[in-house]
C-alpha cells in the first residue's frame, strides 16, 4: 500500500486530515520501521537474557522488566530526545511530541472507562480465536506462536525473589512502559501519518499491535482492543487520554498476572 493511495486529499477522508507540518511526515516505510525496530530490540534482550535470569535464580519473564528498563526507556526516549536535539539544539521534546491539546475534565471520566471496558472485552473475545490459532499452528515449533512463554505458576521462589520481580513488574510493565509508548507511539509516530486521516489510526494500531513481535496470535486481537484508544487520541490530538488508558490496562494486566502467578506463593 503506497502513500499515494492513503492520500485522503482526493476523497471523502478529506475533513478527517489533522493538520501537520508538510515537511515533518514521515515516509510509510520509515513510519513502519520506526514502529516496529522497539519491539524487535525488546525480543533480542529478552532472548540474550532471559537464560542468564533464570541461572540467577529469578523467573524468565523477569527479563521483559529488565528489557523495557534497559532497552524500551532509553531507546524511545533517546530517540525523542535526539529529535529535540535537532530541532530546538537542546534536549528536549517541545515539538517533538505532540497531541497535547487539552481536554475537558468529563471526557476523560467518559472516554477512560469505556476504553477500558472495551479493551478487556475485546481481549477476552480474542482469547477463543487465540486458543483455536494456537491449536491449527500447533505443528509450529513453540517458540515461533509464543516467544515470550508465561512463568510456571507451580514455580518455587524466595520471598526476595518475588519481590523485586513484583516491584519490577508493576514500575517497568505498569508504569514506565505505558508512558514511554504513548510520548513515542502516539505522540510522535502517530502525528507524523496525520495527513493519511482515518488511516493514521488504524496503521497506528495495527503497527503498535504487531511490534509487539513475542505474541504473534495476539495481536490481531491487540488491533481490535488498542484501535478505539488510538483513533480517540488522534481525534481529540489529546495524549494524555492514551497515557491514562494505557497505564491503567497495564497496571490491572500486570497486577491480575502476578496475583495468578505469585498470589499463593
Amino acid at each position: 500500500m503506497s502513500a499515494s493511495e492513503l492520500n485522503p486529499k482526493p476523497g471523502i477522508l478529506r475533513g478527517w486530515a489533522t493538520q501537520e507540518a508538510a515537511d515533518d511526515q514521515h515516509p510509510i516505510g520509515k513510519s513502519i520501521l520506526l514502529h516496529l525496530i522497539p519491539g524487535f530490540a525488546l525480543l533480542a534482550f529478552y532472548v540474550i537474557f532471559a537464560p542468564l535470569v533464570e541461572r540467577l535464580g529469578f523467573p524468565p519473564t523477569f527479563a521483559g522488566s529488565l528489557s523495557i528498563l534497559f532497552v524500551l526507556l532509553p531507546l524511545e526516549i533517546g530517540y525523542l530526545l535526539h529529535q529535540g536535539k535537532l530541532r530546538n539544539g537542546r534536549l528536549s521534546l517541545a515539538g517533538v511530541v505532540r497531541y497535547r491539546e487539552p481536554m475537558a475534565l468529563w471526557k476523560y471520566l467518559v472516554f477512560v472507562p469505556v476504553l477500558v471496558f472495551w479493551y478487556f472485552m475485546a481481549s477476552s473475545w480474542w482469547r477463543p480465536v487465540e486458543s483455536a490459532l494456537a491449536e491449527a499452528f500447533s505443528w509450529v515449533p513453540a517458540w515461533v506462536t509464543n516467544l515470550v512463554p508465561s512463568d510456571d505458576p507451580n514455580a518455587h521462589y524466595s520471598a526476595t525473589i518475588l519481590l523485586i520481580v513484583v516491584i519490577f513488574q508493576i514500575v517497568c510493565s505498569g508504569v514506565i512502559a505505558p508512558i514511554v509508548e504513548e510520548l513515542y507511539f502516539r505522540g510522535y509516530l502517530l502525528p507524523r501519518i496525520g495527513r493519511l486521516a482515518l488511516w493514521a489510526p488504524l496503521i497506528g494500531a495495527v503497527l503498535f499491535s504487531f511490534q509487539h513481535v513475542w505474541t504473534p496470535l495476539q495481536d490481531p486481537g491487540r488491533v481490535i482492543a488498542w484501535l478505539p484508544a488510538v483513533f480517540l487520541v488522534w481525534r481529540t490530538r489529546n495524549i494524555y487520554l492514551g497515557i491514562v488508558f494505557h497505564l491503567l490496562t497495564n497496571l490491572t494486566g500486570v497486577i491480575a498476572v502476578l496475583l495468578y502467578l505469585y498470589g499463593t506463593g
